[in-house]
């Protein structure tokens, strides 16, 4: 965090202005979350300015830059540029076609898609400016998740009970009484929380310096890592293991990093924790008198633990939640328009549910062509950043959290768009993968491919 302030305040105040405009243009992009432009007429004037301002900004720029700089489209720029965007225009372009079934309202989605991308990549030889991106990220992340938490622990203990996490978002269980609550749901918070874990871990492990505040980063990444699996979001889970898995191997052959056992123990202990909370939490919901188990009660049952408070069973017993049969409709339905999807959000408009599954998403809404630029764009990805951690397991240079974070943070938006839309669609996920991609290239432009 230091060396970032330095960044930002090392040069004159005519720099660091620059600088602040450009990451509230960054910070603009986030302003469009969960709002639905198809319900424009019902929407207030801020929501309404959430709309528009980031995209007007954005555009104005990218056209001001545009003007003074002539080599913005050439060869070699064809593996990182022109994917996203012919993804991006086919999702648009196919809207036309079936608007008696789709919305133009879903247009604005491929606009707005197009413009933080454009944006991002006009600093991809502007490295410190993309930190800065980062660093802004992860904050205002940290303050969305901080404001939302703080209600769930505000109401813990107005009413005096324990919530469990997940049935914040599911009121059929009963654990919350309001609806005020429920705003992001479980999973969104789950993500949020993954992600501020993710990033606090790879910041102490490339930290070498024992500075004071070490432990309470050690603290807060324990705590972040907990919640992040107590919300039993299932894809949340499973990537929290597979990141795991990723980073031990990793660090296998890094001697000089962060202590092994402290890496295991920032690992395991989260597990521990929450496992422990959705136990007791959802055992105090069950009983008639309310009263906590005790502790040899819990140590009967702790074989089940793992499977019945870290990786939660639905009451109808689908484990996928339905996503075998939302993949099929969703084949079947996208074999009626192999070639010409049904443009943006065309599975909420067919199916009233989320593909779950980036690649099917893209094949419904852009068609067989889309999907193929879905999976080449995954395929560099995924290229990019194993050749990066590769490299970092292999040699003894001195990697920056800079350097590390976006190779991780794109393997498990990867990861996470096998079961959810994750960077198809316009999302936190989106913003950060485009970051990290521009990131990751110019990592592995300046460190691998030389």
């Amino acid at each position: 965090m230091k060396n970032i302030l330095k960044i930002i305040f090392r040069n004159n105040y005519r720099d660091f202005t620059k600088k602040l405009f450009l990451s509230s243009l960054w910070i603009a992009c986030f302003f469009p979350l969960n709002i639905n432009p198809e319900n424009i007429d019902k929407l207030n004037y801020t929501q309404i300015l959430r709309l528009i301002i980031p995209l007007l900004f954005i555009l104005f720029f990218f056209c001001y830059f545009l003007k003074k700089k002539n080599n913005f489209f050439c060869k070699e720029k064809f593996l990182i540029f022109y994917p996203f965007i012919a993804y991006i225009i086919l999702g648009i372009f196919f809207i036309f076609p079936h608007l008696n079934i789709n919305s133009y309202h879903n247009i604005y989605w491929g606009i707005l898609m197009i413009a933080p991308f454009i944006y991002m990549y006009l600093f991809k030889n502007n490295f410190e400016q993309l930190q800065i991106f980062l660093v802004l990220s992860l904050l205002l992340i940290l303050s969305v998740f901080i404001f939302f938490f703080s209600k769930i622990i505000i109401l813990m203990f107005q009413d005096r009970i324990i919530i469990h996490l997940y049935g914040i978002s599911a009121h059929d269980l009963g654990y919350v009484t309001s609806n005020e609550h429920s705003s992001p749901r479980s999973s969104g918070l789950a993500r949020m929380a993954l992600i501020l874990y993710i990033s606090l871990l790879i910041h102490l492990i490339t930290n070498q310096n024992k500075h004071l505040h070490r432990n309470l980063f050690i603290i807060f990444c324990i705590i972040l890592g907990s919640i992040s699996l107590a919300f039993q979001s299932r894809v949340t889970n499973f990537i929290y293991f597979f990141f795991s898995f990723l980073l031990i191997m990793s660090l296998l052959k890094r001697k000089e990093l962060l202590s092994k056992k402290l890496i295991l123990s920032l690992i395991i202990i989260p597990v521990i924790l929450a496992s422990s909370y959705n136990f007791f939490s959802l055992k105090l919901h069950q009983s008639d008198n309310k009263s906590l188990y005790t502790i040899n009660t819990f140590l009967k049952k702790s074989v089940s633990i793992l499977s019945t408070t870290i990786i939660r069973n639905d009451n109808n017993y689908n484990f996928s939640s339905n996503r075998f049969d939302i993949w099929k409709k969703t084949l079947d339905i996208s074999k009626k328009n192999i070639f010409v999807g049904y443009g943006f959000q065309a599975d909420r408009k067919l199916l009233e549910d989320s593909t779950h599954n980036i690649y099917l998403y893209s094949l419904i809404c852009g068609g067989i062509i889309s999907m193929f630029l879905v999976i080449f764009i995954s395929i560099r990805a995924t290229w990019i950043s194993f050749a990066i951690l590769f490299h970092f397991t292999n040699s003894k240079s001195i990697y920056s959290f800079f350097k590390l974070v976006p190779s991780f943070l794109i393997l498990i938006f990867l990861f996470r768009g096998i079961l959810e839309n994750s960077y198809g669609i316009y999302s936190i996920d989106y913003l950060l993968f485009i970051l990290c991609f521009i990131m990751n290239e110019q990592n592995y432009k300046k460190n691998i491919s030389r």
